[in-house]
């Protein structure tokens, strides 16, 4: 098993921000190495936790996903986005934390689960909620 996994981060709002907090908590485990967001302000916000090169950050997917730049990539863009990027994301080879929804298709579904067979690469859909605040506090009660 590998020691220190390298991370991508595609959205860089308040779900790609929190993971990436979290990711720096654990230097020993992760490194970001590459972040991707069509906001300029957004990318220079995460990029505040890293310091980054400017060659490793990107304002369109295309120009991201023109290879592979980490182990792990961490979707965390508008849902309608999710299937695209997150097929683009395994026919590279990054195993992928996908923020939900995955899609309301259930053929956009079914070609993902394809893509990942084809593949091999991991998807761990995200349900962050359930570890919010108000979540938490009602499962307790």
């Amino acid at each position: 098993m590998k020691n220190k996994y390298t991370v991508a981060i595609l959205g860089t709002g308040g779900r790609g921000y929190a993971y990436g907090s979290l990711i720096k908590e654990r230097p020993e485990e992760f490194e970001v190495v590459a972040l991707c967001d069509r906001e300029a302000k957004q990318l220079e916000k995460e990029n505040m936790l890293f310091g980054l090169p400017d060659d490793a950050m990107f304002l369109t997917d295309t120009e991201f996903f023109k290879e592979k730049r980490a182990d792990i990539l961490i979707i965390a863009t508008f849902d309608k986005y999710h299937i695209e990027q997150c097929i683009k994301a395994m026919k590279l080879g990054y195993d992928v934390p996908l923020e939900k929804p995955i899609s309301n298709s259930t053929e956009e579904i079914y070609e993902l689960l394809k893509i990942q067979k084809e593949t091999g690469c991991k998807v761990a859909v995200c349900h962050v909620l359930r570890y919010a605040p108000a979540f938490v506090k009602v499962s307790q009660l």
